[in-house]
């Protein structure tokens, strides 16, 4: 895979973010829903830090001041460790050539094929064993469809 995608942008899911940013200033630090709000507002609202952040650098600095400016030190930790995917999330969307509709990127592309996968599967929780046995049958079948294609469409010729 690394051979395929030398360097990838990785975006993490910014909906994802911003819920578990939320839920985590509810249910750990405790903050009171008006508050919170404040603090979701300015990251992840329309006027906040991720809609007006010019580039990655500009992201971070505003993210520290907002951090650096908090009193309460359980938000200002919260900040801290959530800034980097949110730093990597604007990296990721100035490389030359990407040019996405809705910058604040979701993962729905991935959750779509997981389902997708889940229903080949006949999903259920099963053994780690079992699991692999299955996604390797998957896999071989899937190949062997894809050589057989192939062979049909010309692409590869029989000795």
């Amino acid at each position: 895979m690394a051979l395929a995608f030398l360097h990838p942008a990785r975006l993490t899911s910014t909906r994802h973010l911003k819920q578990n940013f939320s839920h985590t200033l509810a249910d750990k630090v405790g903050l009171p829903s008006q508050e919170r709000q404040r603090f979701i507002t300015h990251i992840f609202g329309d006027n906040g830090i991720i809609a007006h952040g010019t580039d990655h650098m500009d992201i971070a600095d505003r993210l520290q001041h907002m951090a650096e400016s908090t009193e309460n030190r359980s938000v200002q930790k919260l900040i801290e460790l959530m800034s980097p995917l949110l730093v990597e999330n604007a990296k990721g969307l100035e490389r030359p050539g990407l040019h996405l509709a809705n910058p604040l990127w979701t993962n729905n592309n991935c959750e779509s094929l997981n389902h997708c996968l889940k229903q080949a599967l006949s999903w259920r929780s099963l053994k780690l064993v079992e699991l692999v046995q299955k996604l390797h049958s998957i896999i071989t079948d899937t190949k062997q469809g894809s050589a057989t294609s192939d062979l049909w469409c010309g692409r590869i010729r029989p000795r």
